[in-house]
């Protein structure tokens, strides 16, 4: 399950839905082939995260 995180794809839609607004598909790489698109998919999800209101996440989308 963690596995289907990890390119921040779920993330952003689960945010959207959740807060209940679409991202534009343009925002962010549906089916992120580099590690560059899926830092910026969990950077955009910890943004949208942020943006809700929620505390700031822990981890960090480098994997560092």
């Amino acid at each position: 399950m963690i596995s289907q995180f990890q390119d921040g794809v779920y993330m952003c839609m689960l945010m959207g839905l959740l807060e209940g607004f679409f991202i534009p598909l343009h925002s962010y790489h549906l089916t992120p082939t580099t590690q560059q698109q899926k830092v910026h998919n969990v950077n955009l999800a910890f943004e949208l995260m942020d943006d809700a209101g929620l505390p700031k996440p822990k981890a960090r989308a480098d994997g560092k």
